[in-house]
């Protein structure tokens, strides 16, 4: 196989997955199990097959050394590795993507970065932002923040509306709700007919993230969340 043929087919294998998890786990600082890479290990042992590295304020090299730590784990159990906002880091690291804001690089110039391959997924808060994201060839949307959130204390809860705003545009890619996502408001989210949900204090700040990820990925099947 030519190394095109072996980036497109890698390419394929990750929006496949891509589309197959319903639950991003958000890692990036220590949680109560122990360092992020702790962390990262008890989840991919309870199922989590999709993660996002978060990590606002570390130097680049500390951000590249963790990304590699982390790779090397997600890659042992077939999983996927988002890294936010370092496009460069993304692609030095080998990890399977990069993670844009709305002020972040612009969904075109990111792929332009770590190439046609490699995954970029696009935050949007309305479907005016959903809508651009799309049109620029994002594989995914992180939808938010949708109820107050432990790691984004300053931003406002938006709601479910967004949430049914952007269903309603993004049926070609896969959405992932962000903020404040938890057990208890789980099904409400789900029910929106989004494709999956984005987790961070819920499961990184357990005692025991193994378990949680477990019960998160329990109450996912129950719920009966449709698959993009």
């Amino acid at each position: 196989m030519s190394l095109g043929g072996r980036a497109r087919r890698e390419g394929d294998l990750r929006r496949a997955l891509l589309r197959e998890t319903q639950l991003m786990v958000i890692v990036g600082e220590p949680g109560r199990a122990g360092a992020p890479e702790a962390v990262a290990e008890a989840c991919l042992r309870g199922g989590a097959r999709l993660f996002e590295l978060r990590r606002k304020k570390a130097r680049k090299r500390d951000l590249y050394d963790l990304a590699l730590r982390l790779r090397e784990r997600t890659a042992r159990y077939g999983a996927l590795l988002i890294v936010n906002d370092e496009a460069d880091i993304a692609l030095a690291s080998g990890a399977d993507g990069v993670h844009v804001g709305e002020d972040d690089l612009p969904v075109a110039a990111a792929r332009r970065v770590i190439g046609p391959d490699r995954l970029v997924g696009a935050t949007a808060h309305a479907g005016e932002a959903a809508a651009r994201a799309i049109a620029e060839g994002c594989d995914y949307l992180g939808v938010g923040t949708i109820f107050r959130s432990p790691t984004k204390p300053d931003l406002p809860a938006r709601g479910l509306d967004p949430i049914r705003e952007i269903v309603a545009l993004s049926a070609s890619v896969p959405a992932f709700a962000i903020g404040g996502i938890a057990r208890t408001n789980l099904s409400e989210v789900l029910r929106t007919g989004i494709h999956g949900v984005a987790v961070a204090s819920a499961i990184a700040e357990a005692e025991d993230p193994e378990r949680e990820t477990r019960l998160f990925l329990e109450a996912i099947a129950a719920a009966g969340a449709p698959r993009s």
